[in-house]
């Protein structure tokens, strides 16, 4: 402790390898000026002085041992003090600089929290208004519930009907909609189920989930499908929800990977009747396959050349007989032959009766 410190300091420390303390210091300069006060009489006054001081050091060193010696040590109150000093260090941090404001602030709440329960608006008042308003969102959100499982079932129906379109063989689409319970959340109010968490989108945890192949367990869409996978899939979910969706630009890369030709005019038709619709969308499609390109709005493929030793890539728009020889080019590879550029032609001519058969008519 503090007080055995200071006492060390005057008697000595064995603790300090037998540190010498201020009375040790003392009693060897009174031998010393003993010697020299007997050579020289002048010095017998400091002799005197020293012996003063150190006989008043000794009664300091004395009274101190029976203090430390009476003082009663209790740990468990030692750590009282300590969590309470804590605590007022904390509400210092938070509430105000002294104890002062401190107190001051507490007053002001007990003050504001008296106004509360007395008025109109008391504390009651607001938990009865608490328990009216849980009650209108357990009934909103077990609503929303319920449409979001219809949502979701005529959703799967039609995802699986897309990917099978889109030849994705016998992978499985599955919604799930999952909560989460939280004991200060809200209860459902369709029987005893337990309180669950909500925040602004409600109550339910949405997930796509999907089976790549026969045999494969559900797995989270971002987790299981590939490049080409995604973007059949982000297209199938486009198509279903395109006249919800409000995203004004769609970009689908690597969509016509292992995609053939018959189902690869699926996949041309699902990109297209995104641009038509009540709601219609912009939408940019890389791809190498000529039944997709045929149903481009406006056609353009990026060529590579070389200029001052670089390789500069543009990209050019085609149209008439250039868009032509780059689909049959696209059919039967270079050079393009007239049996593939009569088949270019015609795949173009059936798109465009296939997408007049769909466009909007014009009223008036």
């Amino acid at each position: 402790s503090e007080v055995a410190a200071v006492r060390d300091a005057l008697v000595g420390s064995e603790r300090d390898g037998e540190a010498p303390g201020a009375l040790d210091l003392t009693r060897a300069a009174t031998r010393l000026l003993e010697d020299l006060s007997a050579m020289d009489p002048q010095l017998q006054a400091q002799r005197e002085r020293i012996v003063d001081a150190s006989a008043q050091l000794e009664d300091v060193a004395a009274e101190l041992r029976r203090y430390a010696e009476e003082i009663e040590f209790d740990p468990q109150r030692l750590q009282v003090v300590d969590d309470r000093l804590d605590d007022l260090r904390q509400l210092k941090r938070k509430y105000g600089s002294t104890i002062a404001e401190v107190i001051a602030f507490g007053a002001d709440a007990a003050a504001t929290l008296r106004e509360w329960e007395g008025g109109p608006g008391g504390i009651e008042a607001l938990i009865a208004h608490e328990r009216e308003c849980r009650t209108v969102l357990a009934e909103r959100c077990t609503e929303l519930s319920a449409r979001r499982a219809a949502a979701a079932a005529d959703l799967q129906r039609d995802v699986e009907r897309a990917i099978h379109d889109l030849n994705m063989g016998s992978a499985e689409f599955v919604v799930s909609i999952t909560q989460v319970e939280d004991p200060e959340g809200v209860e459902r109010a369709d029987g005893d189920a337990p309180a669950v968490r909500i925040d602004r989108t409600g109550a339910d945890r949405v997930e796509f989930l999907l089976a790549p192949n026969a045999g494969e367990g559900l797995k989270p869409l971002a987790r299981v499908a590939s490049g080409g996978e995604t973007a059949r899939l982000m297209l199938a979910l486009k198509s279903i929800l395109a006249d919800a969706d409000q995203t004004p630009t769609l970009v689908f890369d690597e969509v016509d990977v292992g995609v053939g030709g018959r189902s690869g005019q699926v996949v041309g038709e699902k990109v297209w009747s995104l641009t038509a619709g009540r709601a219609p969308h912009q939408v940019i499609v890389i791809s190498h396959l000529s039944q997709i390109a045929a149903f481009a709005e406006s056609h353009f493929r990026i060529v590579k050349a070389e200029a001052d030793g670089k390789t500069v890539s543009r990209v050019e728009r085609i149209t008439g007989d250039e868009r032509i020889e780059e689909l049959a080019a696209m059919l039967d590879g270079e050079p393009p032959s007239p049996a593939s550029r009569a088949n270019a032609r015609e795949l173009l001519q059936r798109v465009e009766e296939w997408k007049g058969g769909r466009r909007p008519q014009a009223v008036g």
